[in-house]
């Protein structure tokens, strides 16, 4: 089990670098087409997005409409939470720890899109979501004892008095994010469109049971510090939060 779950991780990890390598390769050939006159209308386009399904923190199937108004265009997107992460009850080497969560939701985006050719984008996108999540963490009920022993002695507990919890967290979070992508036409009206994006999200959530107690989660050796994004309270998240995605759609032509 525990080598099938390294061998989903490392999955997952090559479908992420394909859409890097497709961005890439879409760059180039959004120069070489550059002459292409980008001002036609196809409309409507569908898509879905089938990475959204490793996302960590919000696995979710994920669907979405597309209007071209020339240059420009405007998206809507919707997704529903999926029950569990794909990564469920794993330790990541990349610092998503336990993911052992249980989930029910929804996002709704918004986004606006500039294409600067035939292929190449940038955007805009601004998203709200809702999160209905259980988990079980394990806290420190005495933090400053832990710090102390940290301090005097260079001990670095993972927690001086251990208490473990299981417990609820409604979330309302809204984020905004700057993308940049590329997309490609295939055959028969369906096309490929990968982009990746940084942006900044604004949490509200809100614990069922010890706020006070869940402000002071044991030591994790993670790297991106994952149960920061679900620390009680309203705040704005202190790192700058990647987004990668690949849509695959089709253009309906009127």
């Amino acid at each position: 089990m525990i080598q099938t779950k390294r061998h989903l991780s490392y999955v997952v990890y090559s479908m992420y670098r394909l859409v890097i390598t497709f961005l890439l390769i879409g760059s180039m050939a959004s120069c070489v087409n550059a002459q292409v006159d980008s001002t036609s209308n196809h409309d409507w386009n569908v898509f879905v997005s089938p990475l959204s399904i490793l996302n960590p923190s919000y696995p979710a199937f994920h669907a979405g409409t597309e209007r071209e108004l020339g240059k420009w265009s405007a998206v809507g997107e919707l997704g529903v939470l999926l029950p569990q992460s794909v990564y469920q009850d794993e330790s990541s080497v990349i610092g998503f720890q336990d993911l052992s969560g249980r989930n029910s939701g929804f996002f709704v985006k918004v986004e606006g899109k500039r294409y600067f050719n035939k292929h190449w984008y940038a955007a805009v996108n601004l998203q709200y979501l809702y999160n209905n999540t259980r988990r079980t963490d394990t806290f420190d009920a005495t933090p400053e004892l832990t710090d102390y022993y940290a301090a005097t002695y260079g001990l670095h507990l993972f927690c001086s008095t251990c208490i473990e919890e299981t417990y609820s967290i409604r979330k309302s979070m809204i984020g905004l994010t700057f993308k940049i992508g590329v997309r490609y036409d295939l055959p028969k009206n369906f096309y490929l469109d990968g982009y990746f994006g940084l942006g900044v999200n604004y949490h509200n959530n809100i614990h069922s049971v010890n706020s006070e107690l869940h402000k002071n989660p044991a030591r994790s050796d993670g790297l991106l510090g994952y149960y920061d994004t679900f620390y009680p309270g309203s705040y704005f998240y202190h790192l700058p939060v990647p987004t990668i995605g690949l849509r695959v759609g089709y253009t309906i032509v009127h």
